[in-house]
């Protein structure tokens, strides 16, 4: 009997142990979890806008962060932790020893979304804070990035006012009524135009160079875009990336409701960007 009562308790012993043990492992797992959480975050991504045909790997604090990253393309977003970070670009194969072809730093702060434009001159490399908020259903919203050395007009047909029925977004509507004059490695604000007229061109204001217009007929209504205008022998060349667009979800079948929130882009908005190079 006394052995059985000392098994008992043996027994007892260990369930409680074991309790204790359950419950200090669910204490730290959910600290885990509060940490990695609470960690902030930003999207960046790059753009190759080096005149050399060949493709990069880019580096972030030593991390490769994108591999083979094609002239005049763009990556996909990327997460990372917000922070100071010195971007290098080598070329694709090169050992984390050889010596950058660009390196910049940049400090991205805290749930913004950001695209890194490389040059080979540091100083004309640019960090643009992207706004990747939807316009309504019958309406794109466009920025456009002139990398060329020449002033570019970027026009787009005929503007008209939307009726926004998107209360959530803080950013203004801008509707130009004649071309949106872009000073050589500059941009523009972002554009709202109506997605049954919008037509693009991109157009020297001397007249030297070659037109450029673009197809428009496939561009989405209620999707953010980016044109990067690059240089070329006599004219210009262009590409095209969809920045952020109301999905329809698969699993419920069901429209995104509302804006991306102003200030960050939740993962599930930001997709692969789609991205097409437009030559005369």
């Amino acid at each position: 009997m006394r052995q059985q009562d000392h098994i008992r308790n043996s027994w007892r012993a260990v369930s409680v142990a074991l309790a204790i043990l359950l419950a200090a492992l669910s204490g730290l797992s959910t600290h885990i979890r509060h940490v990695t959480a609470a960690t902030p975050m930003v999207a960046l991504r790059v753009v190759h806008g080096l005149r050399l045909t060949y493709a990069l790997s880019i580096y972030a604090n030593g991390l490769k962060l994108f591999t083979s990253v094609e002239p005049t393309t763009a990556t996909d977003y990327m997460e990372i932790p917000a922070g100071t970070y010195h971007i290098k670009a080598k070329l694709l194969g090169a050992s984390p020893s050889d010596v950058a072809l660009v390196e910049v730093a940049a400090r991205l702060m805290p749930n913004q979304v950001y695209t890194v434009i490389l040059n080979e001159d540091p100083d004309q490399t640019m960090l643009l804070r992207d706004d990747n908020t939807w316009p309504d259903p019958l309406h794109v919203r466009v920025r456009w990035v002139n990398l060329t050395g020449d002033e570019a007009d970027a026009s787009a047909g005929a503007p008209t006012t939307p009726k926004d029925t998107n209360k959530a977004s803080a950013a203004p509507h801008i509707h130009p009524s004649s071309p949106t004059r872009l000073a050589s490695r500059n941009i523009s604000p972002y554009l709202v135009y109506d997605r049954a007229t919008f037509t693009g061109a991109i157009t020297d204001p001397d007249q030297r160079l070659t037109p450029l217009h673009l197809d428009t007929r496939e561009w989405l209504g209620g999707a953010v875009y980016t044109v990067y205008i690059f240089g070329t022998d006599n004219g210009f060349s262009a590409a095209i990336s969809i920045d952020a667009r109301a999905l329809l979800l698969p699993e419920t079948g069901e429209m995104l409701e509302g804006p991306a929130p102003q200030a960050f882009i939740p993962r599930f908005v930001i997709k692969p960007s789609f991205f097409s190079e437009v030559r005369p």
